[in-house]
């Protein structure tokens, strides 16, 4: 059977930095679409109404943060700004349904209410008291009051089911009784609407089929599912991602430990590690043995974890080293870490060469422009280990010897034929060699080293010794 035509959306706040768990919300998303029908849809809705915080930059962030995940959002970009005459217009043909009333309550009044609630062990809701003003009781205080407006939520009483129910992809099914639900605001008296019906809005102008997000906007669905039955729309379905726990057992904070995917980039983890493993957080797979491409093909929303992930940077590491290992492009990745250590004159046929090795040993890419410190740079040293007269020697037969290939085969017999033919010991003559080519103790093969730094600097490097 043909799988089903969706349209999702990530809708993240510009808040000046993209949190790894939004990040997975939206690579999730994207993977969901994929998985899908070939004409699904992932689209990208700026949820910048807070003006005071958002900003041109902020929204870059998010801009920049997808792009380097290479998650490519359909169609353009939605700023939830750009529609709030249509947010606001709904809140008023909601009156005229009467599906919403004006509350004309101060803060005052809600602060008495919410005080007499606590001090009487009741439920802290709204008490509902505008909710039968009259007619002409509304037109008076109009005059002199710039009221909200409240959504009705269901009266219970003789429902004969009165519990709004969730078949969440994720969780399962959830219910909320009514009584647990107040009358809310959905336009403030500045005219502003809210975050609940401004989500409502959009997601049903944007055709979005399926609302995958968070855990922690869980309890928002069930007053989100009370405006889109006011409007008498089709609700989406819901699925709600179990959130990223730190080493700490607690909600990954930016308080306590690095969550920004930009910073995640700063430390030298590259994106393919990125989005496999947070886009596949909870889906029990073997990323050792998974591509992107096989995550995407295999999903299923409904097999994801219900219960908090810990977020294990070590298991980040192997999987980042992996993908380094794995191919010579990520050398493109690792060159703004190199060239912050040696500036821009980088030779860079040696670090073709190095890759392998430098690959091998390096979780990041951080790691990845330190042990490229000794291909890159000569560390010259004055260590008294190195025999400097058997190191000018070898260089000088290095330099005249008619090499059919340099290559590490080739080194290998030259080396083996200089140690045979002066009696030498090979330990001593390789812990010579490592010593003055790299001035460390512990190295990869040495063949190796000398093969990717070149004939003439090998040569340099060793006669440096006297």
């Amino acid at each position: 059977m043909d799988k089903e035509k969706v349209v999702v959306r990530f809708a993240p706040s510009p808040t000046g930095y993209l949190h790894i768990g939004s990040a997975r919300t939206a690579i999730v998303n994207y993977m969901f679409a994929k998985s899908m029908h070939p004409d699904s849809k992932f689209l990208l809705r700026i949820e910048d109404t807070d003006k005071g915080r958002n900003n041109q930059d902020c929204i870059d962030v998010i801009y920049k943060g997808l792009k380097w995940l290479n998650i490519q959002y359909d169609d353009t970009p939605i700023l939830q700004s750009d529609n709030m005459s249509r947010h606001t217009q709904i809140a008023h043909s909601l009156i005229l349904s009467k599906m919403a009333y004006y509350c004309f309550c101060s803060q005052d009044d809600l602060d008495q209410h919410r005080t007499l609630c606590k001090n009487t062990n009741s439920v802290q809701k709204y008490s509902g008291k505008c909710r039968c003003l009259t007619h002409d009781d509304m037109l008076l205080k109009r005059k002199t009051i710039n009221p909200t407006i409240r959504i009705k939520v269901p009266d219970p009483d003789g429902m004969d089911n009165p519990y709004i129910v969730v078949n969440d992809m994720v969780k399962g099914q959830v219910k909320v009784h009514y009584n647990e639900l107040d009358d809310f605001i959905i336009l403030r008296s500045d005219g502003s609407p809210t975050y609940m019906l401004s989500v409502v809005v959009d997601d049903h102008d944007g055709g979005i089929t399926h609302v995958i997000r968070g855990d922690d906007h869980f309890t928002n669905t069930f007053r989100q599912i009370c405006i889109y039955n006011a409007c008498g729309w089709t609700l989406p379905k819901y699925g709600h991602l179990s959130l990223i726990y730190g080493d700490d057992g607690k909600k990954l904070s930016k308080r306590r430990q690095v969550v920004g995917l930009a910073d995640f980039k700063a430390m030298g983890y590259v994106s393919d590690a990125i989005r496999l493993y947070i886009g596949t957080m909870g889906a029990h797979v073997n990323l050792k043995t998974v591509s992107f491409a096989s995550a995407v093909s295999s999903f299923n929303l409904k097999k994801m974890s219900k219960s908090p992930i810990q977020f294990d940077i070590s298991f980040l590491n192997i999987l980042n080293q992996q993908c380094i290992k794995s191919n010579k492009s990520y050398l493109s990745d690792a060159l703004p870490f190199i060239t912050n250590i040696f500036g821009n004159d980088i030779k860079m046929d040696v670090l073709d060469r190095a890759y392998d090795d430098i690959a091998s040993r390096s979780k990041t890419l951080v790691d990845f422009a330190n042990l490229s410190l000794m291909y890159l740079d000569h560390n010259k040293t004055n260590d008294p280990r190195i025999n400097s007269y058997m190191m000018v020697d070898l260089a000088n037969i290095l330099e005249n010897y008619k090499f059919p290939t340099y290559d590490i085969q080739s080194i290998k017999k030259v080396l083996q034929d200089f140690v045979k033919a002066n009696g030498y010991v090979n330990d001593a003559v390789f812990s010579s060699i490592r010593l003055a080519l790299t001035g460390l103790d512990n190295t990869p093969n040495v063949c190796g080293i000398m093969w990717a730094i070149g004939l003439t600097e090998c040569v340099v490097r060793l006669k440096s010794c006297i």
